[in-house]
């Protein structure tokens, strides 16, 4: 018997291939969809703080996140503001996030000075523009990082170290968050490494440890730089 080459659905029926206009509705409503989720931190920074009236009171000047060995996708902890020549810390519950600023949930919030706890990464500071090496050798430019909105809340994702990335940032800010040119997972990244080349004093059980000192990079825990990035992910 003559199989027809048309695709069935499970209950054997043949399956309705979907119109070019059913394709790109459902490609815009996905897109839609993750719109909210992906924040872009390079398109971040700088953007406005606002009141719950909506009134700027400062700008977005970094963002923390906590990493700890047990966390292969650290969470977003607060955000750095800047008000003229003061910064204040804001942590992330009263706030809310999107990639064209932040909103303040309540009119009474805490404010805290911008202190570094143990574990901390200021993901703008310490991350963006850092060199991302593999066994030691320096390989590419974390040119963006990216968060996603999971089941826990704010979290970081990975890292974009393509050209493009590097490139856009000198167009003007964007409403939604730019796709990633070439990301590398965080899961990926095993500590941050002094900057000499004596790794062994990197606790593998605070991967933070050299987080903000000059001269520190990201480390790879894989040994091949080509599997860790990928094109359009």
């Amino acid at each position: 018997m003559k199989r027809s080459g048309r695709p069935r659905a499970k209950d054997g029926s043949p399956r309705q291939r979907k119109t070019p206009g059913e394709q790109l509705r459902e490609h815009r409503t996905v897109r839609l969809a993750l719109s909210g989720r992906v924040i872009s931190l390079a398109q971040l920074v700088g953007r406005s703080v606002r009141d719950t009236e909506g009134i700027p009171v400062g700008r977005v000047n970094d963002v923390v996140v906590r990493w700890d060995s047990g966390a292969a996708h650290p969470p977003v902890v607060g955000v750095l503001v800047r008000a003229g020549k003061r910064f204040a810390f804001l942590a992330v519950r009263d706030l809310i996030l999107g990639q064209t600023g932040v909103r303040l949930r309540s009119a009474k919030l805490v404010v805290g000075s911008p202190i570094r706890r143990q574990g901390d990464v200021a993901l703008a500071g310490d991350v963006l523009d850092r060199l991302v090496d593999v066994a030691g050798v320096q390989v590419v430019r974390a040119a963006d990082v990216y968060l996603v909105h999971g089941v826990n809340g704010w979290e970081v994702a990975g890292i974009d170290v393509g050209l493009w990335a590097l490139f856009r940032r000198l167009l003007p800010p964007r409403r939604s968050s730019p796709r990633p040119d070439r990301s590398i997972d965080w899961a990926d990244l095993q500590a941050f490494v002094p900057p000499f080349d004596e790794t062994a004093l990197v606790d593998p059980g605070d991967p933070a440890a050299s987080a903000g000192t000059t001269g520190s990079r990201v480390q790879l825990a894989l040994d091949d730089p080509g599997k860790g990035a990928s094109r359009g992910t």
